[in-house]
């Protein structure tokens, strides 16, 4: 295993370590679950320049790297939305995981049609926003609420674009008539 797929790897690891801290009133639990997150969003940054530098874009890499930002993400958006436990931050937290799970559907749906997509400067815009959303939510910053529904704006416009780039795309594989 290289390791572009070691900082996979430890992202998948350090996302229930991150739920424990922000569910376990401790002291310090909030730092703590700060910098954990914020070490495991920096691994998934870590991972695609180790893969791109080294040549070493695997399939493990293909398949789990976006599955560990979906772990990641998705648990440690729903363990915030517990401790805020407010209708705007769950309706925020559906509509983001109900986006994951329609660009994964799409994507799955594609991939044995020979259609492939590679991160696009949407995606990584929208993985930004939802960092900084989870990081303010953490530290229950007081912007934290906009930030997420900012995140939750460049979701759907995310969402979108990789359906409609996707239905245009696989419209080129279906049988002729």
């Amino acid at each position: 295993m290289h390791i572009a797929n070691i900082f996979t790897s430890m992202r998948i690891i350090l996302a229930p370590l991150c739920i424990t801290f922000i569910l376990w009133d401790v002291p310090h639990s909030k730092i703590i679950a700060f910098s954990i997150y914020v070490l495991a969003s920096l691994t998934d940054a870590l991972d695609g320049y180790f893969a791109r530098r080294m040549h070493k874009i695997s399939d493990f890499g293909k398949y789990f790297d976006p599955l560990a930002d979906k772990i990641l993400n998705i648990s440690v958006l729903f363990s915030l939305a517990l401790t805020v436990n407010a209708l705007w931050c769950w309706s925020a937290v559906s509509i983001i995981v109900m986006r994951e799970i329609a660009v994964a559907f799409v994507r799955r749906w594609g991939s044995p049609n020979g259609i492939s997509r590679a991160a696009n400067n949407n995606g990584k815009i929208k993985i930004f926003a939802q960092i900084f959303a989870v990081c303010a939510l953490i530290l229950d910053v007081a912007i934290a609420p906009y930030l997420l529904w900012l995140a939750v704006i460049f979701s759907l416009y995310s969402g979108v674009y990789n359906v409609s780039v996707w239905r245009i795309r696989s419209r080129k594989y279906e049988p002729q008539q």
